[in-house]
Protein backbone atom coordinates (compact mmCIF):
# COMPACT_ATOMS: atom_id res chain seq x y z
CA UNK A 1 0.00 0.00 0.00
CA UNK A 2 1.69 3.75 -1.24
CA UNK A 3 1.91 5.80 2.55
CA UNK A 4 -0.22 8.46 2.44
CA UNK A 5 1.94 11.66 2.88
CA UNK A 6 2.71 12.96 6.14
CA UNK A 7 0.40 15.47 7.56
CA UNK A 8 -0.49 18.39 7.91
CA UNK A 9 1.85 19.42 5.44
CA UNK A 10 4.29 22.08 6.47
CA UNK A 11 3.44 24.33 4.19
CA UNK A 12 -0.38 25.10 5.77
CA UNK A 13 1.64 25.51 9.42
CA UNK A 14 0.86 29.64 10.12
CA UNK A 15 3.50 29.40 12.74
CA UNK A 16 6.38 27.10 14.45
CA UNK A 17 6.68 26.82 18.40
CA UNK A 18 10.37 26.47 19.21
CA UNK A 19 12.22 25.70 22.54
CA UNK A 20 14.83 24.52 23.96
CA UNK A 21 14.51 21.58 26.64
CA UNK A 22 17.39 19.70 28.82
CA UNK A 23 21.35 20.60 29.31
CA UNK A 24 24.14 21.67 27.30
CA UNK A 25 27.40 20.75 28.03
CA UNK A 26 30.80 21.63 25.90
CA UNK A 27 34.15 20.50 25.85
CA UNK A 28 37.26 22.34 24.38
CA UNK A 29 40.56 20.88 23.23
CA UNK A 30 43.29 23.25 21.96
CA UNK A 31 45.85 22.52 19.35
CA UNK A 32 48.48 23.54 17.53
CA UNK A 33 47.50 26.89 15.11
CA UNK A 34 48.30 25.17 11.95
CA UNK A 35 45.71 22.46 12.64
CA UNK A 36 41.90 23.15 11.52
CA UNK A 37 39.00 24.35 14.18
CA UNK A 38 36.51 22.19 14.11
CA UNK A 39 33.17 22.40 16.25
CA UNK A 40 30.99 19.14 16.64
CA UNK A 41 27.28 19.87 17.42
CA UNK A 42 25.11 17.18 18.45
CA UNK A 43 21.67 17.17 20.60
CA UNK A 44 18.12 16.30 19.79
CA UNK A 45 15.63 17.52 17.35
CA UNK A 46 12.08 16.99 18.49
CA UNK A 47 9.41 17.19 15.86
CA UNK A 48 5.89 17.52 16.39
CA UNK A 49 2.21 18.83 14.99
CA UNK A 50 -0.14 20.40 17.46
CA UNK A 51 -3.83 21.97 16.29
CA UNK A 52 -4.56 26.12 17.67
CA UNK A 53 -7.17 26.34 20.06
CA UNK A 54 -7.16 28.85 23.48
CA UNK A 55 -4.60 27.54 26.41
CA UNK A 56 -1.08 25.91 26.04
CA UNK A 57 -0.55 24.00 22.84
CA UNK A 58 -1.38 20.04 23.17
CA UNK A 59 1.38 18.04 21.67
CA UNK A 60 -0.31 14.52 20.70
CA UNK A 61 2.53 13.24 19.07
CA UNK A 62 6.27 14.00 18.74
CA UNK A 63 9.11 12.59 16.31
CA UNK A 64 13.00 12.98 17.73
CA UNK A 65 15.69 13.31 15.27
CA UNK A 66 19.48 12.75 16.39
CA UNK A 67 21.63 15.74 15.66
CA UNK A 68 25.36 14.86 15.05
CA UNK A 69 26.90 17.82 12.31
CA UNK A 70 30.87 18.20 12.11
CA UNK A 71 31.29 22.16 11.16
CA UNK A 72 34.40 23.85 10.35
CA UNK A 73 35.13 27.37 11.46
CA UNK A 74 36.70 29.49 9.33
CA UNK A 75 36.12 32.47 10.98
CA UNK A 76 37.06 32.34 14.57
CA UNK A 77 34.61 35.96 15.05
CA UNK A 78 32.03 33.85 15.63
CA UNK A 79 32.65 33.23 19.19
CA UNK A 80 33.51 36.70 19.99
CA UNK A 81 29.86 37.55 19.83
CA UNK A 82 26.87 35.77 21.11
CA UNK A 83 24.79 37.40 18.30
CA UNK A 84 26.79 35.80 15.78
CA UNK A 85 27.10 32.29 17.52
CA UNK A 86 23.39 32.57 17.89
CA UNK A 87 22.88 32.98 14.06
CA UNK A 88 25.38 30.12 13.65
CA UNK A 89 22.93 28.02 15.60
CA UNK A 90 20.06 28.95 13.69
CA UNK A 91 20.99 28.36 10.51
CA UNK A 92 22.20 24.53 11.72
CA UNK A 93 18.65 24.14 12.80
CA UNK A 94 16.82 25.60 10.65
CA UNK A 95 18.70 24.07 7.76
CA UNK A 96 17.57 20.55 9.55
CA UNK A 97 14.00 21.44 10.22
CA UNK A 98 13.91 22.31 6.33
CA UNK A 99 15.21 18.43 5.53
CA UNK A 100 12.48 17.76 7.54
CA UNK A 101 9.95 19.65 5.93
CA UNK A 102 10.58 20.73 2.07
CA UNK A 103 7.77 22.37 1.87
CA UNK A 104 8.01 25.12 4.68
CA UNK A 105 7.33 28.92 3.56
CA UNK A 106 10.50 30.73 3.44
CA UNK A 107 10.25 32.56 6.52
CA UNK A 108 8.71 29.83 8.51
CA UNK A 109 11.99 29.19 10.89
CA UNK A 110 12.56 32.50 11.64
CA UNK A 111 11.81 31.66 15.40
CA UNK A 112 14.14 29.03 15.69
CA UNK A 113 17.10 30.54 17.35
CA UNK A 114 19.37 30.05 20.62
CA UNK A 115 18.69 32.65 23.34
CA UNK A 116 21.17 35.31 23.25
CA UNK A 117 22.13 35.01 27.20
CA UNK A 118 22.80 31.02 26.71
CA UNK A 119 24.70 31.58 23.62
CA UNK A 120 26.66 34.18 25.51
CA UNK A 121 27.37 31.86 27.83
CA UNK A 122 28.54 29.40 25.70
CA UNK A 123 31.11 31.52 23.40
CA UNK A 124 32.77 33.73 26.86
CA UNK A 125 33.49 29.77 28.31
CA UNK A 126 35.01 28.97 24.87
CA UNK A 127 37.34 32.57 24.62
CA UNK A 128 38.04 32.09 28.45
CA UNK A 129 40.21 28.58 26.99
CA UNK A 130 41.74 30.52 23.99
CA UNK A 131 42.46 34.53 25.18
CA UNK A 132 45.78 33.32 26.93
CA UNK A 133 47.20 31.83 24.10
CA UNK A 134 45.81 34.97 21.16
CA UNK A 135 46.65 37.42 23.63
CA UNK A 136 50.67 35.91 24.18
CA UNK A 137 50.99 35.39 20.50
CA UNK A 138 48.62 36.63 18.91
CA UNK A 139 47.46 33.65 16.77
CA UNK A 140 44.19 31.65 17.34
CA UNK A 141 45.28 28.15 17.99
CA UNK A 142 43.81 25.71 16.57
CA UNK A 143 40.83 23.20 18.71
CA UNK A 144 38.11 21.07 18.74
CA UNK A 145 35.27 22.10 20.22
CA UNK A 146 32.28 19.28 21.09
CA UNK A 147 29.05 20.96 21.80
CA UNK A 148 25.68 18.76 22.86
CA UNK A 149 23.33 21.78 22.69
CA UNK A 150 19.46 21.08 24.78
CA UNK A 151 17.11 19.38 23.06
CA UNK A 152 15.49 21.61 20.59
CA UNK A 153 11.91 21.39 20.39
CA UNK A 154 9.84 22.09 17.61
CA UNK A 155 6.21 22.78 16.99
CA UNK A 156 4.24 23.28 13.48
CA UNK A 157 1.26 24.79 15.03
CA UNK A 158 -2.34 24.70 12.76
CA UNK A 159 -5.87 26.36 12.04
CA UNK A 160 -8.69 23.59 12.93
CA UNK A 161 -9.72 24.76 9.11
CA UNK A 162 -6.41 22.37 7.91
CA UNK A 163 -7.77 19.39 10.04
CA UNK A 164 -10.69 19.54 8.56
CA UNK A 165 -9.57 19.59 4.91
CA UNK A 166 -7.11 16.74 5.73
CA UNK A 167 -10.26 14.90 6.87
CA UNK A 168 -11.89 15.39 3.55
CA UNK A 169 -8.92 14.37 1.44
CA UNK A 170 -8.13 11.36 3.30
CA UNK A 171 -12.15 10.47 2.65
CA UNK A 172 -11.70 11.16 -1.18
CA UNK A 173 -8.96 9.31 -1.26
CA UNK A 174 -10.58 5.99 0.65
CA UNK A 175 -13.19 6.39 -1.94
CA UNK A 176 -10.32 5.78 -4.67
CA UNK A 177 -8.48 2.95 -2.75
CA UNK A 178 -8.65 -0.43 -4.56
CA UNK A 179 -10.36 -3.16 -2.11
CA UNK A 180 -8.46 -4.32 0.61
CA UNK A 181 -6.49 -1.74 1.46
CA UNK A 182 -5.84 -0.88 4.74
CA UNK A 183 -8.08 1.99 6.49
CA UNK A 184 -5.56 4.88 8.19
CA UNK A 185 -7.02 4.67 11.46
CA UNK A 186 -8.09 1.04 12.96
CA UNK A 187 -10.96 2.13 14.35
CA UNK A 188 -13.28 2.04 11.50
CA UNK A 189 -17.16 0.98 11.71
CA UNK A 190 -20.20 0.49 9.32
CA UNK A 191 -22.07 4.12 9.51
CA UNK A 192 -25.70 3.35 9.48
CA UNK A 193 -28.10 5.53 7.53
CA UNK A 194 -29.99 7.33 9.71
CA UNK A 195 -27.17 8.07 11.82
CA UNK A 196 -27.41 11.93 13.42
CA UNK A 197 -24.61 14.67 13.40
CA UNK A 198 -23.89 13.98 17.43
CA UNK A 199 -22.69 17.74 17.72
CA UNK A 200 -26.23 19.30 16.75
CA UNK A 201 -28.05 16.38 16.54
CA UNK A 202 -30.16 16.54 12.92
CA UNK A 203 -30.27 13.78 10.74
CA UNK A 204 -27.10 13.86 8.15
CA UNK A 205 -29.86 12.35 5.69
CA UNK A 206 -32.46 14.76 5.93
CA UNK A 207 -33.92 16.24 2.39
CA UNK A 208 -34.08 19.68 4.04
CA UNK A 209 -30.51 19.46 5.49
CA UNK A 210 -28.45 20.83 2.79
CA UNK A 211 -25.23 21.32 5.05
CA UNK A 212 -21.79 19.57 3.46
CA UNK A 213 -20.81 16.43 5.24
CA UNK A 214 -17.18 15.47 6.57
CA UNK A 215 -16.62 11.94 7.96
CA UNK A 216 -13.45 11.37 10.18
CA UNK A 217 -11.08 8.19 9.94
CA UNK A 218 -12.86 6.65 12.47
CA UNK A 219 -15.97 6.86 9.82
CA UNK A 220 -17.91 9.14 12.04
CA UNK A 221 -19.69 11.89 10.12
CA UNK A 222 -20.53 15.65 11.40
CA UNK A 223 -21.93 17.92 9.35
CA UNK A 224 -18.83 20.02 7.98
CA UNK A 225 -19.55 23.81 10.20
CA UNK A 226 -20.34 21.70 13.58
CA UNK A 227 -16.93 19.57 13.31
CA UNK A 228 -15.08 22.87 12.27
CA UNK A 229 -16.44 24.27 15.43
CA UNK A 230 -15.67 21.24 17.31
CA UNK A 231 -11.97 21.28 16.27
CA UNK A 232 -11.29 24.66 17.84
CA UNK A 233 -11.97 23.24 21.20
CA UNK A 234 -10.38 19.67 20.94
CA UNK A 235 -9.16 17.24 18.20
CA UNK A 236 -10.91 13.72 19.14
CA UNK A 237 -13.94 12.63 17.18
CA UNK A 238 -16.95 14.01 19.44
CA UNK A 239 -18.07 10.07 19.32
CA UNK A 240 -15.18 7.84 20.05
CA UNK A 241 -13.00 10.24 21.26
CA UNK A 242 -10.03 9.16 18.44
CA UNK A 243 -7.59 12.11 18.25
CA UNK A 244 -7.82 12.59 14.92
CA UNK A 245 -4.31 14.82 14.91
CA UNK A 246 -2.64 10.99 15.88
CA UNK A 247 -4.31 9.13 12.20
CA UNK A 248 -2.27 12.29 9.98
CA UNK A 249 0.83 12.74 11.81
CA UNK A 250 3.71 12.18 10.01
CA UNK A 251 4.92 9.72 12.79
CA UNK A 252 2.27 7.20 11.33
CA UNK A 253 1.75 8.13 7.57
CA UNK A 254 5.42 8.60 6.80
CA UNK A 255 7.27 5.85 5.58
CA UNK A 256 10.43 4.84 7.33
CA UNK A 257 13.12 6.09 7.92
CA UNK A 258 16.16 6.61 9.73
CA UNK A 259 15.82 8.20 12.56
CA UNK A 260 19.49 10.16 12.67
CA UNK A 261 20.01 13.19 9.97
CA UNK A 262 23.23 12.60 8.26
CA UNK A 263 26.34 14.10 8.85
CA UNK A 264 27.20 17.10 7.10
CA UNK A 265 29.89 19.70 6.71
CA UNK A 266 29.22 23.12 7.20
CA UNK A 267 31.36 26.01 6.38
CA UNK A 268 30.77 28.94 8.90
CA UNK A 269 32.52 32.04 7.98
Amino acid sequence: MEALPPWPQAAAAPEIHFRFRGALTLSLELKPSDQPRTMRLRGGLVLSHAPRRAGPVDVTNQVVRKLDLQLEITDHAVFQSGKDFSQLIHDMLAAAVKREYDDLPANATDSIHMPLDLATMIVESIGRGIDEIVAAGGIVPGYELDLELPQACITLVYEPRALLLACKEAAAAETKAPTGVVALCGRKRRREADDPCVICLLDLESEEDDEEQVRLPCSHAFHTPCIELWFDRASTCPTCRLDIMECFSFARSAPPRSSDIPEAEINHS
